[in-house]
């Protein structure tokens, strides 16, 4: 015997999960590939390898530490990426949230060597931070 698989009625009422406004934003919004997150990513590494020298091997020297600051975005993604590729450590900052005294202790508490801004949501907090610790900002 061959049997029909029915379809199930549409559920009506407050059972049926309904897509919030968020979720039907999400599903229409572009995804990144990870060939595309690479292609932003490989002028930020080749500058940093300018910047940092040689990358520690097994441990032998003490790694960098680089200060990412910016919104959470792609090009904050490239950053990071670009940061521990060069064989630094990341040190990701939100600097929107942050006024220059609270930023430049947290970054003289971080001890970072650099910082990379990724994008310029808070570039004058940021170089006034950098420029009191006597430190470099790159962008």
């Amino acid at each position: 015997f061959f049997f029909r698989r029915r379809k199930a009625p549409h559920p009506v009422g407050s059972m049926v999960p309904k897509r919030s406004g968020l979720a039907r934003l999400l599903s229409r919004r572009c995804l990144t590939t990870a060939a595309q997150l690479r292609l932003r990513e490989e002028p930020i590494f080749h500058g940093l390898q300018g910047r940092l020298g040689q990358a520690p091997v097994n441990g032998s020297h003490v790694a960098h530490r680089v200060a990412v600051l910016g919104s959470h975005s792609l090009d904050f993604a490239a950053t990071f990426r670009a940061v521990r590729r060069a064989g630094a450590v990341a040190a990701p900052v939100d600097a929107r949230f942050y006024d220059v005294e609270e930023l430049t202790a947290l970054l003289a508490e971080a001890q970072v060597h650099l910082a990379v801004l990724a994008d310029h949501t808070a570039a004058d907090t940021a170089g006034e931070a950098m420029r009191r610790l006597g430190k470099q900002l790159t962008f």
